[in-house]
């Protein structure tokens, strides 16, 4: 089955990467901080991923490469070749990392779910496309596919317990399926939408946000200890 990939462009990027692409970090997402009765609302789950979080006088910017919806549409929000503000301070179970995070080197893709509730089969089928593409261009290892979880363990769960690891990395490595099957068109964004003031919410995450000029380091604790941890309840 033919799938898309919608083009969401999010301007919460780096343009230029400190080291080659070797890494694919899983996640999930909700507004169930917004919207308690409509968790999976994609327009603003969007939001959160393209317009600046404001926490009092400061606004946390963060991005994926890609983000999947519960339906199966997948939207790409950075290009793979910049870096998106997607795993916050991090380092890979080895102790790689750098400037304090794994984004450098990796892609980061969004799921719409939660410890709550399954992944759905149109966003594993999406998924499985999706790194099969990614393995092959980057020649990624099947160690090299982690959760938010593995790079920052204590601090994040995502993708958490629902997340089927056997499924999607037996697929994943499997041998290469028709390239027809495999097929994800991509879906320019239209260029007439108005631009949306920035929403003052927060999803809880605490991406690193590299064009802050804030240095006050108690400031941006008190910012990272009101995020974490904000993601991890139903």
């Amino acid at each position: 089955m033919e799938r898309e990939i919608r083009e969401f462009p999010s301007p919460h990027y780096r343009e230029y990467r400190l080291a080659k692409v070797d890494t694919v970090i899983i996640h999930y997402i909700s507004a169930i901080n917004i919207d308690k009765d409509n968790p999976f609302d994609t327009n603003k789950i969007l939001d959160l991923l393209t317009k600046p979080i404001k926490f009092g006088s400061t606004a946390v910017k963060v991005s994926a490469h890609y983000l999947i919806t519960r339906e199966g549409v997948v939207y790409r929000l950075v290009d793979e070749k910049h870096v998106s503000w997607h795993s916050g301070t991090s380092q890979m179970p080895d102790g790689r990392k750098i400037r304090d995070s794994v984004n450098d080197f990796s892609i980061g893709i969004e799921l719409e779910g939660g410890d709550w509730i399954e992944f759905t089969n149109d966003q594993y089928e999406c998924l499985i496309k999706l790194l099969k593409s990614i393995v092959i261009k980057y020649n990624v290892g099947q160690d090299f596919i982690l959760g938010h979880c593995d790079v920052a363990p204590g601090r994040k769960q995502d993708p958490g317990k629902q997340f089927d690891w056997d499924r999607v990395l037996t697929k994943v490595f499997s041998p290469v399926e028709p390239a027809a099957a495999n097929k994800l068109t991509i879906i320019p964004k239209k260029t007439d939408e108005p631009e949306v003031k920035p929403i003052d919410i927060t999803d809880g995450r605490d991406i690193i946000d590299e064009t802050s000029p804030a240095n006050n380091k108690t400031v941006w604790n008190k910012l990272i200890n009101f995020l974490t941890g904000l993601f991890n309840t139903k």
